[in-house]
């Protein structure tokens, strides 16, 4: 499986070796000699190669390898890594981004192109694409669903198509009802450890294959990376220890905890967060931002498929008000300023729990403050403000603290 780690490891060097150990096309791999050329049927080539990939297992292609040929044809070995004759790489990038922007539906998110110089004819562009979340994708205007086999890419059929989407669908209800049952579960008391208070937050980060069969994260690749005695969690927990879900992490003093399941999914458990009564208060963004970013980072270095879907769940919130004042520039008759402080606008949440829509987080570089913001604005709109109010601005990027993560 390629995982978006793996691919930004590509460089000359892995090329020269792949193709010096004859790695061998697969489901999850394909080689191409040459540059798709913009007419009419490459394009529609280009489109199927990528929907094929989407649709299946995701994977990656390589534009500048060719392949070895026997009396039979193509034998699916790389042949030579020589690059593409004079191709400018930039402009090649920008043409299959903006056809695959407008040629496809719905559209894939998180493929990646990166050219790799260094080859004798010109770079090597490789092109990463994820198993989709949102599949089946179809090719727009000329229509067709596309799937990869072994042997290369083919047209799906009927009952292929109907099964691709009621597989999409199925992972949405599987990742809604794991986080609803979640918790359920851990308001009810149901916790890998003791809490001396109870959950306030939550927070599920789910990867996009966490219920495919088989699926797991490699554990014991965590143990060589990071180091038996001292896995460096650097969040609010540093104390760990395997158990029967995967790996939990939590601390000797501040309650709580993170589950890391070992399907591919990061159960974020705070506790505490309401210090008063009757407020939310403006730390707990930072507080969630960080810890996401931070595990975010550790799904990604285990090698867990992107997208990745963060859910978040409130506890305990019903009559609490948000923490916010501001304060306006008023102008007096004598042409003077003063600071008034604004009229609140808070309303009373009327419920105890807010399960708030996931987001969906397509590829690790992204801003995960970003990405938040609208599970945050939900929250700030069950207390009747228009959106979050303490920690963006108002075009929608973070001013708040960035807290540090390891």
């Amino acid at each position: 499986m390629w995982t978006l780690e793996k691919f930004n490891r590509i460089d000359k060097t892995y090329i020269d070796k792949m193709v010096a150990d004859k790695v061998q096309e697969s489901l999850t791999l394909d080689y191409k000699e040459k540059q798709y050329s913009h007419g009419r049927e490459d394009k529609k080539e280009f489109l199927a190669d990528v929907t094929a990939f989407a649709n299946t297992s995701g994977g990656v292609i390589f534009l500048g390898i060719s392949e070895e040929r026997n009396s039979s044809g193509n034998t699916g070995q790389p042949g030579e890594a020589l690059g593409l004759d004079g191709v400018n790489s930039d402009q090649e990038i920008q043409w299959m981004e903006s056809v695959l922007t407008d040629s496809v539906s719905p559209r894939i998110q998180g493929v990646i192109f990166k050219p790799i110089d260094g080859f004798s004819q010109g770079s090597i562009i490789a092109i990463y694409i994820p198993k989709s979340g949102n599949a089946p994708h179809m090719l727009k205007n000329r229509g067709g669903f596309y799937t990869r086999r072994n042997s290369g890419k083919s047209e799906m059929e009927i009952g292929e198509i109907r099964n691709a989407i009621l597989r999409s669908e199925t992972l949405v209800d599987q990742i809604r009802n794991f986080r609803l049952d979640r918790f359920a579960k851990i308001t009810a008391g149901e916790t890998p450890v003791c809490l001396s208070n109870k959950p306030q937050v939550v927070i599920h980060l789910i990867s996009a294959t966490a219920f495919d069969v088989g699926n797991t994260l490699n554990l014991s690749a965590v143990e060589e990376r990071e180091g038996y005695v001292q896995l460096p969690f650097r969040g609010r927990y540093k104390n760990w220890r395997l158990n029967f879900d995967g790996i939990l992490v939590n601390g000797d003093s501040e309650p709580g905890y993170v589950q890391i399941y070992r399907k591919g999914i990061v159960e974020i458990v705070f506790c505490n967060v309401y210090q008063r009564s009757d407020l939310i208060p403006r730390e707990y963004e930072s507080s969630v931002e960080r810890e996401v970013r931070e595990y975010v980072n550790r799904l990604n270095q285990w090698e867990a498929t992107f997208p990745i879907f963060i859910l978040m769940s409130l506890h305990e919130v019903k009559g609490r008000i948000m923490d916010y004042s501001a304060l306006s520039i008023v102008k007096t008759q004598s042409g003077g300023n003063f600071l008034k402080p604004e009229e609140p606008k808070n309303t009373p949440i009327d419920r105890d729990d807010l399960v708030i829509p996931e987001v969906i987080l397509t590829e690790p570089d992204m801003d995960s403050a970003k990405v938040l913001k609208p599970a945050f604005d939900v929250v700030w709109n069950a207390a009747g403000w228009p959106k979050s109010m303490n920690n963006y601005n108002d075009a929608g990027d973070w001013i708040g603290e960035k807290r540090q993560t390891s």
